[in-house]
């Protein structure tokens, strides 16, 4: 009979591992076959581009709903890529692909990398930049994310793609800049720029606004914090650099020559000038265009170096609101579609528009870090690897990056900074983890980058009540942190349980089981966003039966056994620590023989320690008296029911 039962166990597992595999391959034949066809608009030029995937390497779900997924893909255009099907050969080290023939139309292998970013709030794409020690500093997207959480504790990243195009051969007089605008947080760092693509972060489905117009307003401000770091008052800055005339107000900083040298400035004499001698952030992007940040040390005129500005008024309501120790901002803002925007970054072309191609991208090969939104205002964000034909990466042209970003939902795209820079980074538990392959052999220090961040909540988790089938569990929210939370759940063992009244009861259990459990909402929009908060809780076991102990004696000595029963085996009972008229011993496999000269030849007093695991992480502990006195066991199980029941009142 048991050889018979073993056959038919070993015949279900087969069955289910050809079904298990028959779905895994499904989807890798579904995922093959997967292929997006993209016709240009202008169908003056030969601009069509192909897109499938032939398989996927890994799928991650991150943090607050974000996804990464790695694919082996394919692409091809019609369009001319010149000699090489790498499209630029001289990029190319030591390839021997490197002078492979391009043919049209041909399929060519890529490997690319997505983020699939929700948009809700509490999720957010900002433009992030290493400007300490006032200046543009080349920085590792992994060392963006340092600066930024150092910057930030209260925020976590969860990954990011390298940001703008920029000045990597420090040409400008203040190097390295971004060549477009750069806004974090709310903070106009940089204004100048002709292209844009600016974050929402509403959680509607309008996420990103590309390639708008870039206003400005004609004077910066000047605003002024409270204590709480909130904006009292803000003021119009009608010069920079120039003597104000009366009733106005002027900002003074210096600024770089040519050759990346400091030139200090030196306030008037005349209106009164308010000096932060040591700013938080002093950047001088251009002689228009201008950050600083910090409070006022001094009153009075000097020369600005480094790392200083100044405000000279000679307005009255000016005067009578600065003084030393008041913590000030100066920025440009923007007006027009930009003007509420908090987070942006500069970019490239627009490569689609509702779903269609604009044929404003070159028709050359190159890695390519692209940003989008689907219809529903998902965040697409892609990295395509290139200039690196013997591992399968070949590069995109525009009409292919288009193909490409169809493919995976989005109806409106931009390109970004791509050859060398082209990166992506995603969090694995405390680390970052670049998961692309930049075609210089090493990450590449950018000028900025773009950072999916999220306003950790704050909730906390504790167990309310365990049985054996059963758990309860206190979920309480203590701040949301601008998450649109409309329905809390507690996801565990395939249940999702709503968090009603701030409590959840999960039942249908296995007893004595410690099992995982996560938490999730779903907002306004019904979106299920994954929190980061996990942890685990265990089920009752079966509670052991103490039946007493018997005593038998003999002339010489006593012999002592213990009486139970333990389902879970999760107690001490057979191997009991006890004492005899105030002597210790132990039961070992259930009996001890206690000599009557070691204990005299009555038995006064008799204690046992009874200990079980109620849970994997609850014990049960108690000194139980007399346990061979019938009565004793009834009267000691009375005292410990009163007792659960006060502790559980004070619990």
């Amino acid at each position: 009979m048991y050889k018979i039962k073993k056959i038919f166990t070993l015949l279900f597992i087969f069955t289910l591992s050809i079904f298990a595999f028959s779905a895994l391959n499904s989807r890798e034949i579904n995922a093959a076959a997967s292929s997006t066809t993209f016709s240009g608009t202008n169908t003056g030029v030969n601009d069509q581009g192909q897109y499938k995937v032939q398989e996927e390497l890994a799928y991650n779900v991150l943090p607050y709903g974000v996804i990464h997924y790695s694919h082996l893909a394919a692409s091809s255009t019609t369009q001319y890529i010149g000699g090489s099907a790498a499209g630029t050969p001289t990029n190319i080290r030591n390839d021997p692909k490197a002078n492979e023939p391009f043919i049209a139309g041909n399929f060519y292998d890529q490997h690319v990398n997505v983020l699939e970013v929700p948009s809700t709030t509490g999720v957010r794409v900002t433009s992030w930049a290493n400007l300490n020690n006032h200046k543009w500093t080349l920085t590792k997207v992994k060392d963006f994310i340092a600066d930024y959480e150092a910057k930030h504790p209260n925020d976590m990243v969860v990954a990011a793609i390298n940001g703008d195009f920029f000045d990597i051969s420090a040409s400008g007089n203040l190097p390295y800049q971004t060549s477009g605008i750069h806004i974090s947080n709310g903070e106009n760092y940089k204004t100048g720029g002709s292209r844009s693509v600016a974050f929402t972060n509403d959680g509607s489905a309008i996420s990103i606004l590309g390639n708008k117009s870039i206003k400005r307003d004609a004077f910066m401000t000047l605003d002024l914090y409270d204590e709480l770091g909130d904006i009292t008052t803000t003021i119009q800055v009608q010069k920079i650099n120039e003597v104000p005339e009366v009733g106005e107000t002027a900002v003074y900083f210096g600024t770089y020559d040519k050759v990346h040298t400091y030139i200090p400035v030196s306030t008037p004499d005349s209106g009164i000038s308010y000096v932060v001698g040591e700013a938080e952030l002093a950047l001088p992007n251009s002689t228009s265009d201008f950050y600083g940040k910090g409070i006022i040390s001094s009153v009075g005129s000097t020369t600005l170096q480094k790392g200083q500005f100044a405000i000279v008024t000679t307005e009255d309501n000016v005067v009578n609101t600065l003084k030393v120790g008041s913590n000030i901002r100066v920025q440009r803002n923007f007006t027009g579609a930009l003007a509420n925007i908090s987070d942006a970054t500069g970019g490239g072309a627009n490569i689609m528009r509702n779903g269609e191609f604009s044929n404003e991208m070159d028709i050359a090969r190159h890695p390519r870090t692209v940003i989008g939104q689907k219809a529903d205002g998902t965040i697409v964000m892609a990295v395509g690897d290139g200039r690196q034909p013997s591992k399968g990466m070949y590069g995109f042209d525009g009409s292919e990056l288009a193909a490409m970003m169809r493919h995976y939902g989005a109806v409106e795209a931009y390109n970004l900074d791509g050859g060398g820079s082209s990166t992506m980074v995603i969090r694995q538990g405390d680390d970052f983890v670049v998961t692309n392959s930049p075609s210089d052999g090493w990450e590449r220090t950018d000028a900025n980058c773009l950072l999916v961040v999220v306003d950790k909540p704050e909730i906390e988790v504790t167990v309310e009540e365990t049985t054996q089938r059963s758990v309860t569990l206190n979920v309480e929210k203590i701040n949301i942190n601008t998450h649109d939370i409309n329905k809390l759940y507690v996801s565990l063992n395939n249940n999702d349980i709503e968090v009603i009244d701030g409590k959840a009861t999960i039942s249908g259990l296995q007893v004595g089981t410690t099992y995982n459990y996560s938490l999730f909402y779903r907002d306004s929009r019904d979106q299920r966003i994954p929190l980061d908060v996990n942890s685990q809780v265990s089920t009752q076991n079966y509670m052991p039966l103490f039946k007493g102990v018997d005593i038998t004696e003999d002339t010489s000595s006593f012999t002592i056994t213990i009486d139970f029963t333990d389902r879970s085996n999760v107690s001490n009972y057979s191997n009991a620590p006890f004492k005899i008229n105030g002597k210790d011993y132990n039961f070992v496999d259930g009996s001890a023989n206690i000599l009557k000269e070691d204990v005299g030849d009555e038995i006064l007093t008799l204690s046992v320690l009874l200990e079980y695991n109620i849970t994997s992480s609850q014990m049960y502990s108690r000194w139980l008296n007399n346990p061979h006195v019938p009565f004793a066991i009834t009267l000691e199980t009375m005292i410990e029911s009163i007792d659960n029941k006060i502790n559980k009142i004070y619990k």
